[in-house]
C-alpha cells in the first residue's frame, strides 16, 4: 500500500504546496546518493513513462515492481504468507548488489541530469 501511496503522491507532486529539499549528500560530496532522482523516477512511473523512470533511478522502478508483485501475491493468497523462504545471506547479498549497481549507474549518468 505504501508503494501505491508513493505513486499517487508522485503523480500529483507538482500540485503539492511543498518541495523536497535538494540532496544533502550530493551537495556535500558532488556525487549523487543511492536514492537521487528517485522522486523524478516515481513521477515518471506514475505518468506511465517507464523508460524515463528507469533512466532517472532504476532501483526505484525495480523496488516498485517487486513491491507490487509481493502485494499481488499476498492478495491472491488471501492474506497468507508466501510459501518460500530465501536465506538471509542471499537477501543481503542481492540487496547490496542492487544498491551498489544502482549507485554506480547514478554516478555514471549524473552528467545527463546536471
Amino acid at each position: 500500500m505504501v508503494v501505491v501511496g508513493l505513486l499517487v503522491t508522485a503523480r500529483f507532486y507538482e500540485h503539492l504546496p511543498v518541495n523536497l529539499p535538494p540532496c544533502s549528500f550530493k551537495r556535500a560530496t558532488g556525487i549523487p546518493c543511492v536514492a537521487c532522482r528517485g522522486t523524478r523516477s516515481l513521477r515518471a512511473l506514475a505518468s506511465g513513462q517507464v523508460g524515463q523512470a528507469v533512466k532517472y533511478n532504476p532501483l526505484a522502478v525495480v523496488g516498485c515492481l517487486i513491491s507490487l508483485l509481493w502485494l499481488g501475491g499476498y492478495v491472491v493468497r488471501r492474506g497468507s504468507a508466501p510459501q518460500w523462504q530465501m536465506p538471509a545471506r542471499w537477501v543481503m547479498g542481492i540487496t547490496i548488489f542492487l544498491l551498489l549497481g544502482n549507485w554506480i549507474f547514478l554516478i555514471l549518468t549524473d552528467h545527463w541530469f546536471s
